[in-house]
């Protein structure tokens, strides 16, 4: 009789293990061992013996629903430890919700300057070059220059600010323009193959750029709501009558000089049109406080380098703030669009030409500036004018 399914049946009988071991004559702790290991194999009381080959094939049997037992408990305890954290993240994010509930809540609102909020608007405009004449076949198509397409950019820029200008009054008054004339409207004959390549003489450039100020400025009064527009002015290089630049008297010898005298005759009864000009080289406007100093830009000495123009106008502005100090300096000549804390360089009209090319200037689209002066914070929004 097997030895297991003995201590299972006489353990059963004498319901003791001490009796059974008694009536079987063994130790006690032999037949302990015995009824456990029967216990843990499965066998039941009164299982008739099993022969050897039935014995192996529950034996393997039994091992396989121990080993699945232990896997089961591997898996039954890794879900417990996935439930815990599962729970404490339910909790935290209980926790967290809770206490959103507690948090007082600010409403981040727009903050408007008042009702008497304003701004003034400046647009630029210089570097016309209006009679110059660019062939694309000369600087690989990159752009093309002639009256006709002169007349439409400048006209453009009065467009295109407008629309600035409206954008800017949703969120403050504007009743001031500062319209600046800042020089070379006109090509003129500084150099010899401009009597060659010019559309138009000088005379006659002039009587055309008269007459294209007339239009932008009336456009201004006419759809742009401002109760004032001041107009400042500077001469450039271009619109000389003299062959070389005269220092002391460039404004006597000057084209555009005759221009805006003209124009300032033609606006004199105006409630809303007035004229600055300026004899010297800089032309002074106090706005809000801040003192802008208008000039064409020549006198900035610049022949290449690293840094750009930035290096010598800064230096300039050092030395010309010495004499009467200024906050804003705005200027042109350059035909670069350039804006910083101190300074405004004004784009061209004309755009990339052959000089360009020979000085190694970099390429950009003819383009005039836009900015803002507040009462507060100066000189703030500042945006290109495209005029094509």
């Amino acid at each position: 009789m097997d030895k297991l399914q003995e201590a299972i049946d006489v353990v059963a009988k004498y319901s003791s293990i001490t009796e059974a071991a008694k009536q079987l004559k063994i130790a006690r702790r032999t037949l302990s061992s015995r009824y456990n290991k029967a216990v843990d194999k499965g066998y039941i009381p009164g299982t008739p013996s099993l022969s050897p080959d039935q014995q192996i094939g529950l034996d393997a049997k039994l091992k396989s629903v121990v080993r699945d037992k232990r896997e089961l408990q591997k898996k039954y305890d890794e879900l417990l430890r996935i439930f815990e954290i599962q729970k404490q993240r339910l909790n935290t994010m209980h926790l967290f919700s809770r206490n959103l509930e507690l948090i007082n809540h600010k409403e981040i609102k727009v903050i408007k300057d008042g009702k008497n909020s304003e701004s003034t608007a400046i647009i630029c405009c210089s570097d016309l070059h209006y009679e110059e004449t660019v062939d694309p076949r000369t600087i690989d198509n990159l752009n093309e220059y002639n009256t006709e397409i002169a007349r439409k950019r400048f006209d453009n820029i009065f467009r295109n600010g407008l629309k600035l200008i409206e954008m800017c009054r949703s969120r403050s008054s504007i009743h001031t323009l500062v319209l600046w004339l800042g020089g070379d409207l006109i090509n003129g004959y500084i150099h010899e193959e401009l009597m060659e390549g010019n559309a138009l003489s000088p005379v006659e450039a002039s009587i055309d750029v008269y007459k294209m100020c007339v239009s932008a400025i009336n456009f201004l009064v006419e759809h742009g709501k401002f109760r004032k527009i001041i107009v400042v002015t500077n001469v450039g290089n271009h619109g000389r009558t003299t062959d070389k630049i005269r220092i002391a008297t460039s404004v006597e010898n000057s084209f555009e000089w005759l221009i805006y005298n003209f124009l300032m005759s033609h606006y004199e009864r105006s409630d809303i049109v007035e004229f600055q000009l300026s004899r010297g080289y800089f032309n002074y406007l106090n706005i809000y406080g801040y003192d802008l100093r208008f000039h064409h830009g020549n006198y900035v000495r610049y022949a290449g380098g690293i840094g750009g123009i930035t290096i010598p106008l800064n230096k300039a502005i050092a030395e010309w703030n010495k004499a009467r100090r200024a906050d804003i300096d705005v200027f042109g000549h350059w035909h670069q669009r350039l804006s910083a804390r101190n300074f405004v360089g004004n784009g061209s009209i004309v755009g990339y030409n052959p000089y360009a090319v020979s000085i190694k200037a970099p390429f950009e689209k003819p383009q005039q500036t836009f900015f803002l002066m507040h009462p507060k914070h100066g000189k703030t929004v500042e945006a290109p004018i495209w005029v094509e």
